[in-house]
């Protein structure tokens, strides 16, 4: 149950954050007993949901990749998926400070095995991953493993907040290249013998995406996967962060997922980037509090896709 006290304290680390000492935050939130991390996220969801962030269109797209549920069970995935939230915000401000020991003991790992062997081979390895449990806890857990990635990001814009962010993910072990103008660096990664990490669940402008089906609808996906794989036979993992009880994550990797050619490269790389997102769809089918609903996925529609056929807009007031 959620207590006063936890949103309160919630509402106080949101103020420090803007006005405070961004590393005596960190250290505030690191130096918490688990029990009273795992109460304060619960307390930041909390307020999250109740202030309405971004929760329009939350329901929005759980009414869109769940019709077939009624309002009152999609109502029960937001709370849960708010209460995800809260613990993702917690849980990324301390682990740059998280001991190693504890971050073992925090997290366990499904299929390494079948990712070292095939890493082994010495043509680097793709990692597809999403928006899913805490995934910005993934950078540490392979820099843990003596393999940090690199990962494609967003070019994000100058100011305090997302230089904090920045900060926060190099000190977590991440490395990271934009997605603009780096196909060069991107591919050196690669024949580095080292891993690439790619989100395959953000939205993309046409000129940078395939459309293929995620919940029965058309998204704009990244190609980004495929293509790397097509080029530089890198074997390709999908890689996902589950929430389990306790505050404890499941690391798992499911791969190699082997890239098919037919002789028809652009419908290859279609149909391997729709494999991915049934995938991923499959884990958040699963469990689908834990993927991030506040990003608008189908907001990119095919241009030739009938205009009733796309995402109803959002009312502004909600």
């Amino acid at each position: 149950m959620i207590t006063f006290w936890a949103a309160g304290a919630a509402a106080a680390l949101v103020l420090l954050a803007i006005v405070g000492p961004a590393r005596l935050l960190c250290r505030l939130v690191s130096w918490l007993p688990h029990r009273a991390l795992l109460a304060l996220g619960a307390g930041l969801g909390f307020l999250a949901r109740t202030l309405g962030i971004r929760k329009a269109i939350v329901r929005a797209n759980l009414a869109r990749a769940f019709p077939e549920l009624d309002e009152a069970r999609r109502e029960d995935i937001l709370r849960r998926f708010y209460g995800h939230l809260g613990l993702l915000i917690v849980e990324f401000l301390r682990a740059p400070y998280l001991h190693p020991a504890k971050a073992e003991e925090l997290v366990e790992v499904e299929g390494w095995e079948r990712f070292e062997a095939a890493f082994a081979e010495g043509k680097g390895a793709i990692i597809a991953t999403a928006h899913f449990g805490n995934f910005e806890l993934l950078g540490s857990f392979f820099a843990r493993k003596g393999q940090p990635i690199t990962a494609i990001t967003k070019k994000l814009a100058r100011n305090f907040l997302n230089a904090f962010w920045l900060d926060q993910r190099e000190r977590a072990g991440l490395r990271e290249v934009p997605d603009s103008g780096s196909i060069r660096a991107i591919l050196a990664v690669l024949r580095a013998k080292e891993i690439l990490a790619i989100m395959i669940d953000q939205n993309m402008i046409p000129r940078r995406a395939v459309f293929a089906p995620y919940f029965g609808h058309l998204a704009a996906t990244t190609p980004g996967p495929a293509v790397f794989a097509e080029r530089t036979d890198a074997p390709v993992f999908l890689v996902l962060m589950h929430r389990r009880p306790g505050g404890r994550h499941r690391v798992v990797i499911e791969g190699p997922i082997p890239f098919e050619r037919t002789g028809d490269r652009a419908a290859d790389v279609l149909a391997f980037t729709a494999r991915l997102n049934a995938e991923l769809e499959r884990h958040v089918r699963a469990a689908p509090e834990l993927w991030y609903w506040v990003h608008r996925r189908w907001k990119t529609r095919p241009p030739e896709e009938p205009t009733d056929a796309r995402a109803p807009a959002l009312d502004p007031s909600e």
